[in-house]
């Protein structure tokens, strides 16, 4: 049991680091999509944008 409690915690804080590593990485990060034409906006594909379009999304899924 104790072990189980351990790996649910582990994706807990792995799903919440892959969430703030998406917002710090992406300055247009935002909860509400749409396209920010007065501030620039730009596809983000550094950071976690690299490997998955939705960090955001999959880190608060995990």
């Amino acid at each position: 049991m104790a072990m189980t409690k351990h790996k649910e915690q582990g994706k807990m804080i792995l799903g919440y680091a892959l969430f703030v590593w998406a917002m710090v990485s992406n300055p247009f990060f935002s909860t509400a999509v749409r396209i920010q034409s007065e501030r620039d906006h730009k596809t983000a594909t550094e950071g976690p944008y690299q490997y998955v379009r939705h960090p955001g999304y999959l880190g608060f899924i995990v």
